[in-house]
């Protein structure tokens, strides 16, 4: 299953079924407009008293708990930093994006 982990405020664009934006006006209203969405899909709020690298991991980990047969997990509006590499290196191969960054599971990579 793909899943998009979106920071992005304004996020106007398509995804997977499994999305977890970041909560504001707009954001909702586009969440709510999406009917074909994974039920484990969610608003969530920044924590004040994270890092961005600290909120990126945290969010991408509770994604992970609500949708286990993750695949791929895209962010979008986040970019990759040291820290985030190196807290998921275990989790599988990670590329830039232009928005973003994706995480690939190890266990799907080399798969037909």
């Amino acid at each position: 299953m793909e899943v998009a982990i979106i920071f992005d405020p304004a996020f106007e664009g398509e995804t997977g079924p499994g999305v977890w934006i970041i909560d504001t006006l707009g954001n909702r209203e586009w969440f709510k407009g999406r009917r074909e969405l994974d039920p484990n899909s969610a608003v969530f709020s920044a924590r004040y008293d994270f890092t961005v690298d600290e909120d990126v991991i945290q969010v991408i980990s509770n994604a992970q708990e609500h949708h286990p047969s993750w695949d791929r997990i895209s962010v979008i509006g986040a970019p990759l930093s040291q820290a985030i590499l190196a807290a998921l290196q275990d989790e599988g191969q990670i590329s830039k994006t232009p928005p973003g960054f994706v995480l690939v599971r190890t266990s799907i990579i080399g798969r037909p």
